[in-house]
């Protein structure tokens, strides 16, 4: 049961969410665009009115108890109501709204103008803003707050967080033809023998990957690493060593025969993309475009391909 004496006040509220959602005083006092000290008396009038502690003091960060986790709860589903009925008053229509897309690379070169297309021609009055970045700097952007959804591979997982699957994405091992990889079927410890050039930490898929590789009992001794998809294919098309690739996002290399794939044995699994958005604050037009990015999610079909089509 949640104890408090007095209703809290929707600033009291918003203090105590972006505290938790950001991990410190300071960190909330720049979200709300006030200072320290405003946000510590507004959490401190909210303590007043609890029959029990909100934050655990014998920790150096702020971190909630069980009982303020429990006010949170419901504090957050005051928040989001608020935010509706703030985005209803202020439209001219009750569906429109700008959704702020965090998606990577491979979205971006793949589906991403289809969605795009399908918002755009809806009835639905929202405005689509697409951001690409790596997948850890759109999951920070999610978290606090400054993209409404992204689509990622499904290499994290937040408590705070809703993840729906949304499709996947096949790659393959590949190199330069003119680098002396074995023809045929090899074995995964046959490439150690490269420059193995791999996504980067910052990448979901390269997370996903290490896990694997780890998991396989592959220890890759000499590397090169990067964030980008596009870096990646080209220093792969020049020889520079072998590298997993999403197939379709290649595929303009490998018709060229600037690329081919090296087949091994075990071959990469897919990559999982879902689509993540915080629990307590879920909107209908988050719906919406979920719904449509469900529909149009396809990895299969570059860019390049369709403006051929």
């Amino acid at each position: 049961m949640i104890w408090l004496s007095v209703m809290p006040s929707f600033t009291q509220l918003e203090a105590l969410y972006w505290i938790d959602q950001l991990g410190s005083f300071e960190r909330a006092a720049r979200k709300l665009n006030t200072t320290q000290s405003a946000i510590s008396k507004r959490v401190q009038e909210l303590e007043k009115e609890s029959r029990a502690p909100l934050f655990d003091r014998s920790r150096r960060s702020a971190r909630l108890t069980a009982h303020g986790q429990a006010v949170l709860a419901v504090g957050a589903d005051i928040l989001a109501l608020h935010d509706r009925l703030r985005a209803l008053m202020k439209s001219k229509d009750s569906a429109s709204r700008r959704l702020r897309l965090g998606v990577t690379e491979l979205t971006a070169l793949t589906w991403l103008p289809r969605l795009v297309a399908m918002v755009r021609d809806s009835d639905s009055g929202i405005e689509l803003w697409p951001e690409v970045e790596s997948s850890e700097t759109l999951l920070t952007r999610l978290l606090d707050d400054s993209v409404d959804m992204i689509v990622v591979p499904d290499a994290f997982r937040d408590p705070k967080l809703e993840a729906v699957q949304v499709g996947q994405a096949a790659n393959a091992w590949m190199c330069s033809p003119h680098l002396k990889v074995p023809r045929g079927r090899v074995a995964l410890a046959t490439l150690n023998t490269f420059t193995v050039l791999t996504q980067d930490n910052r990448s979901g898929s390269g997370r996903i990957y290490r896990r694997w590789f780890e998991n396989e009992g592959l220890s890759f001794s000499k590397t090169l690493s990067s964030n980008s998809l596009i870096a990646l294919l080209g220093l792969t098309a020049s020889g520079l060593g072998v590298s997993y690739l999403p197939i379709d996002a290649a595929r303009p290399l490998l018709r060229s025969k600037q690329l081919r794939i090296v087949t091994t044995e075990p071959q990469l699994p897919p990559i999982e993309y879902v689509a993540m958005r915080r629990r307590a604050r879920i909107t209908p037009a988050e719906d919406f475009v979920l719904a449509c990015i469900r529909r149009t999610c396809n990895f299969g079909s570059a860019i390049y391909d369709q403006a051929a089509g």
